[in-house]
């Protein structure tokens, strides 16, 4: 999945920042920002080889979904079995959620000139408004 899902994300993030760059009369290129959000998501192709060996280390060389990825939330902290209301939300936060996004807040700051505190609003915008709509759904369901 992670293979397929990265450059549709990718194109999506660039989309975004495109559009924030021209409410900000900004001229940088979607080409430009999307060379961005592709630096900015190496860390997650480091998930490639932690699932592999997840599995090669795996009893039988199986594993449930959810533990393939070791670096999660969840695996790493709070340990909600699957199919628990929270489960799916903190596995697919992960490590490399984070070292991207400071990569993008980063390179949005360098690139706009804008203030660190900025860049992080515009870059951490989505991640909140996508996470914490979830976050809601969950609590709202109960």
């Amino acid at each position: 999945g992670t293979v397929m899902v990265l450059p549709l994300v990718a194109a999506i993030t660039a989309l975004y920042f495109l559009i924030v760059a021209k409410i900000k009369n900004l001229n940088i290129s979607y080409g430009k920002w999307l060379a961005l959000c592709a630096w900015a998501a190496l860390p997650t192709v480091l998930l490639l080889p932690l699932g592999a060996m997840q599995i090669l280390l795996a009893k039988n060389g199986q594993l449930a979904i959810n533990a393939i990825n070791p670096v999660t939330l969840n695996q790493l902290f709070f340990h909600v079995e699957t199919g628990m209301p929270w489960a799916s939300l903190l596995d697919s936060i992960n490590v490399m959620t984070f070292w991207s996004a400071a990569l993008m807040i980063i390179g949005y700051a360098k690139w706009t000139k804008a203030s660190r505190l900025n860049s992080a609003m515009v870059v951490l915008l989505p991640f909140v408004l996508i996470f914490g709509a979830w976050a809601l759904k969950i609590l709202l369901s109960k």
